[in-house]
């Protein structure tokens, strides 16, 4: 890749990933926080790497994430949640994969 270009993704990276601290509540990264620890805390407890790069296929640990936290066996409230629950603690998990260069 020439300088020039590398330099542009690199200046146009830092663009965007400041804007997207500055545009997210504190709350929303609490949440995200939240989503995390409950997502190290079920790969703890099931003896699985949490960033899970030794495994070249994660969707099967996604998978199994989430109808457990559906059903509420390992949700904050240890209640049952609504499918779009899953999905919004799901994605803060597979944004810190891609944050910490895992592919999609």
């Amino acid at each position: 890749m020439p300088p020039t270009l590398q330099h542009a993704l690199e200046t146009d990276l830092v663009a965007i990933q400041e804007a997207v601290v500055n545009g997210v509540t504190t709350k929303t990264a609490k949440s995200k926080d939240t989503h995390w620890q409950i997502w190290n805390d079920f790969c703890l407890h099931t003896d699985i790497d949490p960033i899970l790069k030794v495994y070249s296929n994660v969707a099967p640990f996604q998978q199994i994430f989430a109808p457990q936290y559906r059903r509420g066996f390992i949700s904050a409230s240890g209640n049952a949640v609504g499918v779009d629950t899953v999905s919004n603690a799901l994605c803060p998990v597979g944004q810190t994969f891609l944050r910490m260069g895992a592919g999609p």
